[in-house]
């Protein structure tokens, strides 16, 4: 999973935690699309203000 979202393994299973803690299942499935999307945003903020 990690791979196809380009995100650290440390940062997928930190994110699957906190998501199941959060919301259950649901939010361990819903955790790393969330967290790639948020990465993406903050990466291309910075690289417009930069």
């Amino acid at each position: 999973m990690s791979w196809a979202v380009r995100l650290h393994p440390l940062v997928v299973a930190i994110s699957v935690i906190a998501g199941s803690i959060a919301a259950g299942v649901v939010g361990a499935v819903v955790a790393v699309p969330l967290v790639s999307v948020v990465w993406s945003v903050h990466t291309a903020l910075r690289a417009a203000r930069g």
